[in-house]
């Protein structure tokens, strides 16, 4: 008995040898730029192996702070450690100054396992509810005249080949772009998201100016999951409550999510009548 007191008394110390180690990290910093506050759960290539996690690894390039995610590099504009968010662009927006009217990788909500079924297999989440919208650029054979979304962008010189023309949706009532939103002779080329704002896209008349500088200003991602799994248990989802000092609160009704491949799932117990399984039917 004494023997199994020592040992876990000593596994309770080695876990809080670790913890110390992750907390006693230095902040990064990526030169000149921006982001100079880069703690945990983010690390910056190169930092000790104990800091932050390799799922939310960093690059410094040219003093900007990149994030890859699904091959494609995202320069990340902020970092908010109080509501597990961070908020980059796409590279060729801010890079490319001639043809910058155009993102260079292709981004859907499919890139994201059980994006709004509850917490997903990745470790970021597109952000909802901060009034991010899907941009699709179509490069089209002719002009389209009998379509108001379809705004046509000035491509001149960046080798398109044809009309080009930038469409939004509301992502948060959208799940992407479809065949009914292609016209004829228009091809997509590649899609992203960005932040667009408070109003919703179908009350406003847009403009190219309107999209360009929603792309600058990026879009959100979260990692709230992974802290709802790490303070309320596997599988556990829970909400900020205290945007001052990062504080969530678990879900107060026993759910769990359960997965088979990429489809989640409540987890709804012997014959399937909790609570979580009658009032969250999907």
């Amino acid at each position: 008995m004494k023997r199994a007191i020592t040992i876990s008394h000593l596994l309770f110390l080695q876990t809080c040898a670790a913890a110390s180690l992750i907390h006693d990290c230095p902040v990064s910093s990526c030169g000149s730029g921006t982001i100079r506050n880069i703690t945990h759960p983010f690390r910056l290539r190169g930092d000790s192996p104990h800091c932050g996690d390799n799922r939310y690894q960093l690059d410094c390039e040219n003093n900007t702070t990149i994030l890859t995610l699904f091959s494609g590099k995202y320069h990340v504009l902020e970092i908010d450690y109080k509501r597990y968010t961070i908020r980059v662009s796409d590279a060729g927006v801010a890079e490319d100054a001639k043809c910058s009217f155009m993102p260079r990788y292709f981004l859907h909500y499919s890139n994201f396992s059980a994006t709004y079924l509850g917490p997903g297999l990745d470790p970021l989440q597109l952000g909802q509810g901060q009034g991010q919208a899907s941009i699709a650029f179509f490069n089209c054979s002719g002009p389209i005249t009998d379509d108001s979304r379809y705004v046509a962008v000035e491509s001149a010189g960046c080798g398109s080949g044809g009309h080009v023309y930038a469409v939004v949706k509301d992502s948060i009532n959208d799940f992407g772009f479809g065949v009914k939103d292609v016209k004829v002779g228009c091809q997509l080329k590649v899609a992203t998201y960005a932040n667009w704002g408070t109003q919703k896209v179908s009350n406003e008349k847009v403009s190219y100016g309107d999209i360009h500088d929603a792309l600058w200003r990026g879009f959100g991602l979260s990692w709230l999951y992974v802290v709802c799994e790490e303070r309320c248990g596997k599988g556990k989802g829970c909400r900020v409550v205290d945007e001052s000092s990062g504080e969530v609160q678990c879900d107060q009704q026993d759910c769990s999510w359960v997965y088979d491949g990429n489809k989640a799932t409540y987890d709804c117990g012997k014959g399937g009548n909790s609570h979580c399984c009658l009032n969250n039917k999907y």
